[in-house]
């Protein structure tokens, strides 16, 4: 806590406000993690995989549209390469791969099965980060995340929990 002067006001850092003066804070900058591109470094990490995500909302139509930039396998590839096995998305790959393995290349039907096989692989890993987009918004606006935040920030408040600039 500090003074102000020349009109003396005392000026606290979130960890002592009172519980009620915390709530509005935190009431307050409910939106603070999720005002910006938030989701960028999630696209980044769907880039460095092989995969452009275009679009997604992740509330009532709940969706992520993308596309693969090269191959399907190359894509397999880089999720192994570079997601944990614990990972969705690295057992994801691991399936697709297992499967594309057994195709037979001498069949009639070949190409269909991997432009087929290659829609439903997208389709999934879209879906994939669907769920890596909703448990990132869910966390960046939970109570814990916003305090983070607010502290890492240093951001100072006055006794009523009005944000002091």
């Amino acid at each position: 806590m500090k003074t102000i002067n020349p009109k003396p006001f005392q000026v606290f850092q979130f960890s002592e406000l009172s519980d009620d003066a915390k709530k509005a804070v935190i009431s307050q900058f409910s939106d603070v993690n999720v005002d910006y591109e938030w989701y960028e470094g999630t696209y980044d990490d769907a880039a460095n995989i092989g995969l452009k995500i275009t679009s997604f909302d992740i509330e009532r139509g709940a969706y992520v549209n993308g596309t693969i930039i090269d191959r399907m396998m190359d894509t397999i590839g880089l999720i192994k390469e570079n997601h944990g096995d614990v990972c969705e998305t690295y057992k994801l790959a691991k399936r697709y791969e297992e499967d594309f393995l057994k195709l037979d290349q001498e069949s009639d039907e070949y190409d269909y099965l991997v432009s087929d096989m290659e829609d439903e692989f997208l389709k999934e890993l879209c879906d994939e980060y669907l769920t890596i987009l909703r448990d990132e918004y869910e966390y960046l606006t939970t109570d814990k995340a916003i305090i983070e935040t607010i502290e890492s920030n240093e951001y100072e408040f006055l006794e009523t929990g009005k944000q002091y600039f």
